[in-house]
């Protein structure tokens, strides 16, 4: 848990493994380090070298040799909110130079976990009520999102965004059905598939998962209208 959680905050797999071996080492040398973490000795120094940019490692000189030695781990924090700063900073010059969304009708696609992030960002974006139609329940599920998810859910409920999910019929009586501020129907058995479509604001998203995700945007105010009308449709007809 420990590893996954440094490499999800930017620090790369040998930063980590180093950086777990140095906590538990305290004041270490190059070799103890290497010895602990099961890392190249010359992987690890350049581990250090980076870990010490990030002020997550010091070093000093030990009866003649160089030895290293972990940060407070609250000094994570301080690394994180360095990094948030230059986000912001950097948010601030790229929307100077966003272009506004295009009033035309326009078509996306996107592929991968991070395309399913960007969705999951862009319906913070948005700001509309959410309907998901065919939904398995994966983006609770996957362990790709694990970390993910729970931040966008924390958001969601902030801006008092509903949810209203119609589920394929093997989720029932399931806890990942169970969304605040949300409401769920079942389709019967035989209309199960692994397609799903998600309606907000002017988006249509259809999403097929498999190793690699891919999602179709469609950005269209009169085709979101229209599958909005299917979903009240189907939402009337499906089981509770």
């Amino acid at each position: 848990m420990d590893f996954e959680l440094l490499t999800e905050i930017g620090l790369t797999q040998n930063e980590a493994k180093t950086y777990l071996a140095l906590i538990e080492l305290r004041s270490a040398s190059a070799k103890q380090i290497s010895e602990k973490s099961g890392i190249h000795k010359r992987n690890v120094y350049e581990s250090l070298e980076k870990l010490m940019k990030k002020g997550l490692v010091a070093s000093g000189i030990v009866s003649r040799s160089r030895h290293f030695e972990a940060a407070n781990p609250e000094q994570l924090l301080s690394y994180l909110e360095e990094k948030e700063a230059k986000v912001k900073n950097l948010l601030l010059e790229l929307k100077s130079k966003y272009l506004p969304e295009p009033a035309n009708d326009e078509a996306l696609i996107f592929r991968g976990i991070n395309g399913i992030k960007a969705i999951l960002q862009d319906m913070l974006k948005v700001k509309n009520d959410l309907y998901l139609i065919g939904s398995k329940g994966y983006w609770k599920t996957l362990p790709e999102l694990k970390f993910f998810f729970p931040q966008f859910e924390n958001k969601r409920i902030k801006l008092g965004l509903k949810i209203k999910q119609i589920y394929d019929h093997e989720l029932r009586n399931k806890r990942i059905t169970k969304f605040k501020l949300g409401e769920c129907k079942f389709f019967p058995p035989q209309y199960s598939t692994p397609i799903h479509i998600w309606i907000y604001g002017n988006r249509v998203i259809s999403l097929f998962y498999a190793d690699n995700p891919t999602a179709f945007m469609i950005k269209s105010q009169k085709i979101a209208n229209g599958y909005k009308k299917y979903f009240n449709f189907m939402w009337h007809l499906a089981e509770k």
